[in-house]
C-alpha cells in the first residue's frame, strides 16, 4: 500500500483530501503545520508528500528545502498546493525541487491524476536506474573476462616449445578459464534472479499497464530474443450516469432525505469538491461542510467512517 503525507494548515480541505485518498486505497498522514510535516516525513517516509505553501512559521518552500537536505526524504516526489497562480511562485517552487504543483480549487480527479503520475515515474526512474547499474556491472565483468582470456591466449602462445611443459601450462590455463567461466555462470544466475524480480513486479496488482510495458522492454533486453507481449485487462470505472434505480432505492431506505441531501450524494459521485459544490448551489462552503455532516447523521454513519466510501458502495449495490 502506497503512503501520502498532507501537509496543509486549511483543515477542511486536509480532510476533504484525506478521506478521498483513504477511499482511493492509500495508507494517508496528515498535519498542520510544516515543523509537523517534516516530523512526519522522517519518521513514516511516504511514497509522496502534499504541501501547502503559504501555511504560518514555515511555509511550504522551507519545508521542501530541509526534506531535500535529508536523504531520507531527498527523492520523495513532492507536490505543491497553494492557491497562488503566477509563474513566479510556480517557477520557484519548481527549482526548488518540487515534482509538480497543484492550483486551488482543483478537482479530486486532478489530485488522483497528479499523484498517479509522479508515483509512476519514481517508481520507473527507481527501477531504471537499479537495471542500469545492474547492466554497467555485467558489462563490466563480461569486458574483463574477455581481455583475460586474449591475455591468456597470448601466454599460451608464448609457452616452451616442450611438450610436457606445454601440457602442463594448458592445464594450468584450462583451470583458469574454468574458473572465469564459473564467473561468467554467477553473472547469468544475477540475470536470472533479475529476470525472476521482474516477473514477480509484473504480476502486482497495483502496477500500472505503462510499468507492465517498461519491465517487458527489459525483460527483452536479458534474454536478448523478442518475446510476445502479455495481455492484461485494464478496469476503468467511471461514473458517468447514475443508476436509473438509484434515486429511489436510497430515498426508499432514508425516507428523511431532502433535495439538497440527494444534490450532496450525486456531487459526491462525480467526485466534485467542496468549491464546486457551494458554487453550484450558491451557498457558502462552509454550509457544504455542514450540510454533509447532517446527511452523514441522516445516513446512520459514525464520525470515523467515510461518506464517499459509503455512496459508493451503495451506488454499486443499487
Amino acid at each position: 500500500m502506497k503512503s501520502i503525507l498532507i501537509i496543509e494548515d486549511n483543515k477542511s480541505l486536509m480532510e476533504e483530501m484525506y478521506e478521498a485518498l483513504i477511499y482511493e486505497g492509500f495508507q494517508v498522514f496528515k498535519t498542520d503545520t510544516g515543523e509537523k510535516g517534516i516530523a512526519h516525513a522522517l519518521r513514516y517516509q511516504p511514497d509522496l508528500i502534499l504541501c501547502d505553501i503559504m501555511m504560518p512559521e514555515m511555509d511550504g518552500y522551507e519545508v521542501l528545502k530541509k526534506l531535500r537536505q535529508h536523504v531520507k526524504t531527498k527523492l520523495t516526489p513532492f507536490i505543491f498546493i497553494t492557491s497562488l497562480a503566477d509563474r513566479e511562485h510556480f517557477r520557484a517552487g519548481m527549482e526548488q525541487g518540487a515534482d509538480d504543483y497543484l492550483t486551488k480549487p482543483f478537482t479530486l480527479n486532478e489530485l488522483n491524476r497528479a499523484i498517479k503520475i509522479r508515483l509512476e515515474k519514481y517508481y520507473n526512474s527507481q527501477i531504471g536506474t537499479e537495471i542500469g547499474n545492474i547492466e554497467k556491472n555485467i558489462n563490466s565483468r563480461l569486458n574483463a573476462l574477455k581481455q583475460h582470456i586474449v591475455v591468456q591466449q597470448t601466454q599460451i602462445e608464448e609457452i616452451s616449445e616442450t611438450n610436457n611443459q606445454l601440457d602442463e601450462q594448458i592445464k594450468t590455463k584450462d583451470t583458469e578459464l574454468f574458473e572465469e567461466v564459473l564467473k561468467a555462470v554467477e553473472t547469468s544466475n544475477t540475470l536470472h534472479l533479475l529476470r525472476g524480480q521482474i516477473e514477480k513486479e509484473i504480476t502486482r496488482e497495483d502496477i500500472t499497464q505503462t510499468q507492465i510495458s517498461i519491465l517487458k522492454d527489459l525483460l527483452n533486453k536479458i534474454d536478448r530474443i523478442k518475446n510476445k507481449k502479455d495481455s492484461w485487462r485494464i478496469f476503468l470505472i467511471k461514473f458517468n450516469q447514475v443508476y436509473p434505480d438509484f434515486i429511489a432505492n436510497i430515498t426508499q431506505q432514508f425516507p428523511s432525505l431532502t433535495q439538497l441531501d440527494l444534490t450532496l450524494i450525486s456531487s459526491i459521485l462525480f467526485n466534485l469538491n467542496s468549491n464546486q459544490v457551494a458554487s453550484m448551489l450558491n451557498i457558502s462552503n462552509d454550509s457544504v461542510r455542514k450540510s454533509r455532516y447532517r446527511l452523514k447523521k441522516k445516513l446512520k454513519l459514525s464520525s470515523e467512517e467515510s461518506l464517499i466510501k459509503y455512496i459508493h458502495g451503495f451506488r454499486l449495490m443499487s
